[in-house]
């Protein structure tokens, strides 16, 4: 593994990582979600209906797979900044084409090639930024460091949830998302003073094509596979992100369609929960950093195992406070483990590797996000309602956290 250059200046890099890589990753977190927090405004206006958001986030998620399988050469002589920088402008290109959808036809002609230029933005982000954060981060600060820069992941999605429904309340959806992509172009050129210091390390004489690509993922994938503690934590991993894609994907809509709250109401609800889990994932990281990413982990898959069964139970009545509640819990306990699980990753990872290892560590992510809201959408189209999609996430994510703590247990007790 590699270790971090002298701990003054090391920070100072790490800081400076941190300054692109925050808000590019937030900023490509808003882009994904800009579809899910309008879906309901924007099915009224497209005839499309709103249950089609799972199948928009799987496309998505199978662009991201394949983005990442192929692109670690092309990570390599760019740079993480200047990929970084590629992937915010195709984000926003990803925004700007839902303009199109006017129609019924163009309207899902637009949402599937905005899911694909999405997914691949998103794709080779944390191949990217995990690179870079591994050379550079002090060995103490690992699980707070990666755990920070992908907090920004909740922010946009805060801002997103917060701003979006207003936009499109004054001026409409489609003014919305140009404001979405002309915010990546900006953010794009404004990282370009950090380019020259932090993509000073990139491997210029890096070659090989697609199928190089992809053939050159063998190796760190045996490496993971032969690791039993990573094979059940990827696995924990994958169930998590079925939970929080469902989260994301779902919960405005879920608000709306399912327990009857206004739309306004509804995304407020979703940022505010995505605002706190800015600051879960860094407690999360605090924690790791001072016990361990297994015990954190299996922690949050049971957790989220348990929200989902009593999401179930929610409805009009509630009082709205306590709505926001379970909103929070979901936030905290699904979508705020991303960071303590790729420094884990990071962490195994040989020197030199870190790339590719997490590219392979991404991929159980994303089957399960990818199974997540297809299943989901699937099972709303066939019962009428989301009950049993949240009950198939819950045995899910129930079982694979009790299977890690207790692997976790039984080796100490070995030990």
């Amino acid at each position: 593994m590699t270790e971090a250059p002298q701990d003054g200046r090391s920070i100072k890099l790490t800081a400076r990582a941190l300054l692109a890589l925050f808000p590019a990753q937030g900023t490509m977190s808003l882009t994904a979600l800009t579809l899910p927090v309008l879906a309901t405004i924007f099915a009224a206006d497209t005839g499309l209906p709103a249950s089609w958001i799972g199948y928009y986030s799987s496309i998505g998620t199978v662009a991201s797979m394949i983005a990442a399988l192929c692109s670690t050469p092309f990570l390599l002589q760019l740079g993480p900044i200047r990929a970084t920088q590629v992937m915010v402008l195709l984000a926003g290109a990803g925004a700007l084409v839902l303009v199109l959808a006017q129609t019924p036809g163009l309207a899902l002609a637009a949402c599937m090639l905005s899911a694909v230029l999405i997914g691949c933005a998103n794709g080779p982000a944390n191949m990217a930024g995990s690179d870079l954060l591994n050379r550079v981060t002090p060995l103490r600060l690992r699980y707070f460091v990666f755990s920070f820069k992908q907090a920004s992941v909740p922010l946009g999605g805060a801002i997103g949830g917060a701003l979006l429904p207003l936009i499109s309340g004054v001026s409409g959806w489609p003014v919305a998302c140009a404001a979405v992509a002309g915010f990546c172009g900006a953010l794009a050129l404004s990282m370009q003073p950090l380019r020259k210091v932090l993509d000073a390390e990139r491997r210029t004489g890096a070659r090989g094509g697609v199928i190089r690509a992809v053939l050159d993922l063998a190796a760190p994938m045996r490496l993971i596979f032969a690791n039993p503690h990573m094979r059940w934590l990827m696995l924990t991993a994958a169930t998590l992100s079925m939970a929080q894609f469902v989260f994301t994907s779902f919960f405005v809509t879920f608000l709306v369609t399912g327990v009857g709250l206004g739309v306004h109401l509804a995304a407020s609800l979703f940022s505010i929960a995505l605002a706190v889990g800015i600051f879960t994932r860094l407690s999360w990281g605090w924690v790791a950093d001072r016990t361990s990413a297994v015990s954190v982990m299996g922690v949050m898959a049971i957790g989220t195992g348990f929200l989902c069964v009593l999401v179930t139970t929610v409805s009009i009545a509630w009082p709205v406070p306590m709505i926001a509640l379970i909103g929070i819990a979901f936030a905290t306990m699904s979508a705020s483990w991303n960071g303590v699980y790729l420094a884990e990753v990071a962490r195994q990872a040989p020197d030199g590797q870190v790339a590719p290892v997490t590219a392979c560590g991404m991929i159980c992510l994303w089957c399960g996000s990818l199974l997540g809201p297809s299943i989901f959408s699937a099972l709303i189209a066939l019962t009428g309602g989301t009950d049993a999609g949240y009950l198939v996430v819950a045995a899910c994510t129930l079982g694979s956290g009790a299977n890690l703590l207790l692997r976790r247990r039984l080796r100490r007790a070995t030990a």
